[in-house]
């Protein structure tokens, strides 16, 4: 058996992962403000309560566990982190620091790249050799695979998607640049804009928004418009570059599938794009939604 552990911008989900990749027990838990600002003080004393909590739990010993896998956002390498900016992680040996109190393999994977090794091993991708795996939520994150193999940089698992510019001068994003992709298409930025619209509160909850939207889609058209036309956007771009079969939508994204799925194929089929047209890329959700990338980190 392993153990997964997915740290979000906004939570922490872990869970116990048998051999066939089935998810057999899950906790999870919100990362609440003052956490987030000393993530790094904090982060252990969470990891290591976790862990034994699900240990203990299922009555398990670290012996009987074969990895921890440990998904996060951001810039990684096989020690930890070099730099996370939703959760300003820099430079942090996560692998060091778990390994202290659990003796076992240890691994750090990008958390887009972890649920993209689900999708392609047990959901929707595994049937493709030329996929591309897009994790909308805080950030955007992605994943490319070529001839069924992961595409990774030499020295980080790079493909930072999510920071291609899409608005030349555009607006501020956490890496320093402007006009990236995630400040327009993220699941964050959309919600903070349905939030601020319908005068809703702060910690009204995605469940929450999706039950308003689904009740009356009318009624934030056109922020749900203008969120749909950047997505398209970024979209068509990397099928510009990589002309994949097809794209995964995976993060909190799949949560408002009823909601924004079919929009964003009607603007991706209105697209000009010669190269979006010829290779018309199916367009799915993750079969494995935000679980994908607490089983993926153990494979």
């Amino acid at each position: 058996m392993k153990i997964g552990i997915d740290i979000g911008g906004s939570h922490i989900g872990i869970g116990l992962v048998d051999e066939f990749g089935k998810l057999l027990t899950k906790k999870e838990k919100e990362l609440i403000k003052e956490e987030k600002q000393n993530i790094e003080n904090k982060i252990e004393e969470i990891l290591i309560n976790l862990i034994n909590e699900i240990l203990i739990e299922n009555n398990i010993e670290i012996k009987q566990i074969q990895r921890i896998g440990v998904a996060v956002p951001g810039r990684v390498d096989n020690n930890g982190i070099i730099n996370t900016r939703n959760l300003n992680f820099h430079d942090y040996n996560l692998k060091q620091i778990i390994q202290k109190k659990f003796d076992t393999e240890i691994i750090i994977r990008n958390d887009a790249k972890a649920a993209a090794l689900c999708e392609k091993k047990y959901g929707v991708l595994k049937d493709y050799s030329e996929a591309i795996f897009l994790g909308l939520g805080t950030g955007i994150g992605g994943a490319v695979f070529l001839d069924n193999k992961l595409q990774t940089c030499k020295n980080t698992q790079g493909f930072e998607i999510g920071h291609i510019i899409l608005v030349k001068d555009g607006l501020e994003c956490n890496c320093g640049k402007r006009g990236c992709f995630e400040q327009y298409a993220s699941m964050k930025v959309f919600k903070n804009k349905i939030k601020e619209k319908l005068k809703l509160d702060e910690k009204t909850t995605g469940k929450e928004i999706v039950k308003i939207l689904e009740n009356d889609s009318k009624i934030c058209q056109d922020i749900i418009k203008e969120y749909i036309s950047n997505l398209e956007a970024g979209i068509a771009s990397l099928v510009e570059i990589f002309e994949p079969e097809i794209i995964a939508l995976g993060g909190s994204f799949s949560y408002y599938e009823n909601i924004l799925l079919e929009p964003l194929k009607q603007e991706l089929d209105k697209s000009k794009s010669r190269v979006l047209k010829r290779v018309k890329p199916k367009i799915v959700i993750a079969k494995y939604k935000n679980d994908a990338g607490i089983i993926g980190v153990t494979i």
